[in-house]
């Protein structure tokens, strides 16, 4: 007696040709993602550093939110293609929403600092968004060591910012435990021995220290590739998020020594002894509403370190989201539109921001 076959055997049987079919088209790059879609106006730039407005449905607040990428990425993980984009949704929800970015580091870069990034490019990002929007202070969020960036210019320049996102942003360098931080805060490093001999540390050697971090991610990464070949959606948002993740950007000689000699080896930003151009940033002095995003399966932040950020700062509106996905994925995952996006616009739409009168400036 011949036995019907099972709905999984059917289902099997209509991938594998598919996954065939879709192999041949990944191997010939007939797959192409859309990234950074959304449409943007150049607002100002400064060398390689450029300020972008985004473009806003129907705007609900006038308050705009500045996003700070991390600076060994590239930033439109914050825009990675429609319906993947952490940008486009804030701006559907009626927010507007600016971003740096950070361009290519060139040799005129040899010498800028963390605190050109922070006291210098940071600064008058903010206040070239504040002058475009008519607003006295605007929230900042900051991505990564973006975020941190982004904690030590609100603790030096605090009346800028109306509200500060930390987006798994690394703040007590030495607190929980990952290969990453393991590796940074060991003193044997030579970062200045790569600062005066390099110059610009490559982007291929930051990317290749991820690697170091997860090494058994890569052969993951092709086994789950191989079983979601058939599913054409799957294709789309892995070949964006690999075409981001293999496009590295180069980082300033002093960048790279500062990060790994003040923040993970001297942990300076959460002992309140981080100095930039002769300022101390303080936490302490930081007493706007705050929003910490953090996921304890994290592999690059530690949850610890990044959590730590309500102990310090001087603010008594503090909110924390637990959220699943890890340091990529609580962005652009599966889960993020109900989560870190719809949360954190809950969150920018209950806190305004001062409104300057046009007609006295």
């Amino acid at each position: 007696m011949l036995s019907m076959p099972s709905m999984d055997s059917l289902n099997e049987a209509w991938r594998t040709p598919r996954r065939l079919h879709n192999a041949l088209r990944l191997a010939k790059g007939e797959l192409d993602s859309d990234l950074a879609s959304t449409a943007r106006e150049e607002v100002a730039h400064w060398g390689r550093v450029t300020l972008n407005r985004y473009a806003v449905t129907s705007p609900k607040q006038q308050c705009p939110i500045l996003m700070i990428p991390s600076v060994i990425n590239r930033n439109y993980v914050l825009d990675l293609r429609p319906g993947q984009s952490y940008i486009e949704y804030l701006g559907q929800q009626g927010i507007p929403v600016y971003m740096i970015d950070w361009g290519d580091p060139g040799p005129q870069d040899r010498y800028a600092d963390l605190a050109q990034h922070v006291l210098g490019w940071i600064d008058v990002a903010v206040r070239a968004a504040c002058r475009d929007a008519g607003v006295e202070a605007i929230h900042l969020l900051g991505y990564c060591v973006g975020g941190t960036m982004s904690i030590a210019y609100t603790a030096l320049r605090p009346r800028h910012v109306a509200g500060l996102v930390a987006l798994t942003a690394p703040v007590k360098f030495q607190a929980g435990e990952a290969a990453m931080s393991d590796w940074a805060r060991n003193e044997e490093t030579p970062a200045e021995l790569l600062d005066e001999e390099l110059g610009l540390i490559p982007g291929r050697m930051l990317q290749s220290s991820f690697l170091y971090v997860q090494p058994m991610s890569l052969s993951r990464k092709l086994r789950d590739l191989a079983y979601n070949l058939w599913d054409d959606a799957y294709l789309e948002r892995f070949l964006a998020l690999e075409t981001w993740i293999n496009d590295p950007v180069d980082l300033p000689g002093p960048v790279y020594r500062s990060i790994l000699r003040e923040l993970y080896q001297e942990d300076r930003l959460a002992s309140g002894t981080l100095v930039l151009r002769g300022e101390t940033a303080n936490l302490s002095n930081i007493h706007c509403p705050v929003l910490t995003a953090v996921s304890a399966t994290d592999h690059i932040v530690p949850d610890p370190s990044a959590r730590v950020l309500h102990d310090l700062v001087g603010s008594k509106d503090t909110t924390l989201l637990d959220l699943p996905g890890g340091h990529i994925g609580i962005t652009v995952g599966r889960h993020a539109r109900d989560g870190l996006w719809a949360q954190s616009r809950d969150w920018l739409m209950a806190r305004p921001c001062p409104v300057r009168d046009l007609r006295t400036h």
